[in-house]
């Protein structure tokens, strides 16, 4: 991974310039929080300078503009952005400075993803095991292990892609994710009955290869294009019947990272057969996916009446005595 390093002198323009370099000379040994507040405070610097700002400090009314300019993004995204100007906010402060701390908004995901059935996730599966084999490309073999990789252990499509030889364990049915999303690193253990299919896969692709090599490479020893990959699973999705109708602006088709989330969903739902408490088990889970912290997790557990039936049974069946009866007037 490049190496980011601290902007040059002359980058940032406003009257809090010098400041900010210093602040981020504090965080050039975290290198992911060095890219992401060199940005967000690029963003204040810009509305300081269009503020006319003479004095070093950070004022409620030179907030309220930085934040006004936000409006189109994301609320986890200004939620994100507020947070890096509050810990900068708490810095100068330190230094003497005359400083307004904006407070942290709520996130709110309007945000709806799409969870495979169990009776798609088959007709996936069967689609993949019949695609015709080609003698120039290894794509009738790597899509149908990519689905179950995915589907088994709820990794994002970028980590599948960049697994090599020596990342995948066949002896303990282990994957090494390496420099994932935050730059985070983990292992995630397979089943046992994914485990056997890669060691058949590794037998008849990998006979010759190295432990650099792709796990999921193409013939030529290039990795696949998130591209290919996605033009190839469209057309699977079509001829396994699959088809979706958007009926709200923020929902998800079916899509690789469709998995993941099904995979997790799958996950609390066996928890809660095994009678496990979530409050244990969404902390495993959070850890097994690679998430930051446990908010990302939760935004996963989006559960639909078609994906987890008998959870929402319990649900109707605990409401019904939590909830009254009104009698009839």
């Amino acid at each position: 991974m490049r190496k980011f390093t601290l902007p040059s002198p002359d980058y940032f323009k406003s009257v809090l310039g010098m400041e900010m370099r210093d602040y981020l000379s504090l965080l050039e040994t975290n290198q992911r929080l060095l890219r992401n507040e060199t940005f967000v405070l690029k963003s204040l610097d810009d509305c300081l300078v269009e503020y006319g700002e003479t004095i070093p400090r950070l004022t409620e009314p030179v907030i309220v503009q930085w934040q006004k300019a936000l409006s189109a993004k994301k609320s986890r995204t200004i939620s994100g952005y507020t947070s890096a100007v509050r810990q900068f906010g708490r810095y100068i402060a330190v230094l003497g400075y005359e400083v307004f701390i904006p407070d942290l908004p709520k996130v709110h995901s309007d945000y709806i993803p799409y969870i495979f059935t169990e009776d798609e996730r088959k007709r996936i599966i069967d689609v993949c095991d019949n695609l015709v084999m080609d003698a120039g490309t290894n794509t009738p073999v790597v899509l149908p292990l990519l689905i179950r990789i995915l589907y088994g252990c709820g990794l994002r499509l970028g980590e599948a892609r960049s697994l090599k030889n020596k990342d995948v364990d066949l002896v303990n049915g282990i994957l090494r994710i390496r420099h994932s999303k935050c730059n985070k690193e983990r292992l995630v253990p397979m089943d046992n009955s994914l485990t056997e299919i890669c060691k058949r896969y590794s037998r008849v692709i990998h006979e010759k290869s190295t432990d650099e090599d792709y796990f999921l490479m193409q013939p030529n020893g290039n990795i696949y294009s998130q591209e290919g990959l996605i033009w190839h699973f469209r057309n699977v999705l079509q001829r396994a019947g699959i088809e979706f109708v958007r009926t709200q602006p923020r929902e998800r088709g079916p899509c690789f990272h469709c998995f993941r989330h099904t995979f997790a969903v799958n996950s609390l739902r066996k928890h809660n057969k095994g009678n496990i408490d979530r409050y244990y088990a969404i902390p495993v889970l959070s850890t097994y996916l690679g998430h930051y912290d446990l908010y990302s997790t939760e935004s996963y557990l989006r559960l639909t009446p078609e994906a987890c039936p008998e959870m929402l049974k319990q649900i109707c069946d605990y409401c019904e005595s939590v909830i009254p009866e009104v009698p009839a007037l």
